[in-house]
């Protein structure tokens, strides 16, 4: 009987030993998922911060573009419309010499310029 008792305390203790080791390994695993649970935490905030300040310098640098092409855009026009200017006072002063060049002479460019044109259209 003091045979069986001993093997029972014997397997009582390593059954002991064991809890004692499961509880210490349940203690460090549950350390361990909290540690990485707020490492994964830190994580995500940091890439919606690092994601957030992506997105609003994009966002700046869009409007800094949409600036510069409205500015090119806005000169193009001024551009343009200074040529067209150019050009209409160009027509003006031709039209101007063209009248001052005697009638009969008016009359020879003008069969000039239509034999040119037939000329363009045959090619």
């Amino acid at each position: 009987m003091d045979n069986q008792l001993q093997k029972l305390e014997t397997s009582l203790q390593r059954v002991l030993a064991q809890c004692k080791l499961l509880a210490e390994d349940k203690r460090r695993l549950t350390t361990e998922v909290g540690r990485l649970r707020e490492q994964n935490q830190q994580q995500q905030q940091a890439f919606q911060a690092e994601r957030t300040s992506v997105t609003q310098e994009n966002g700046l640098k869009i409007k800094r573009l949409e600036a510069g092409f409205q500015k090119t855009i806005n000169d193009l026009k001024t551009e343009n419309q200074d040529y067209q200017m150019q050009l209409q006072q160009i027509a003006k002063d031709i039209d101007a010499l063209a009248k001052r060049v005697p009638v009969r002479q008016n009359a020879v460019m003008q069969k000039e310029t239509q034999s040119a044109a037939v000329q363009k259209e045959g090619a």
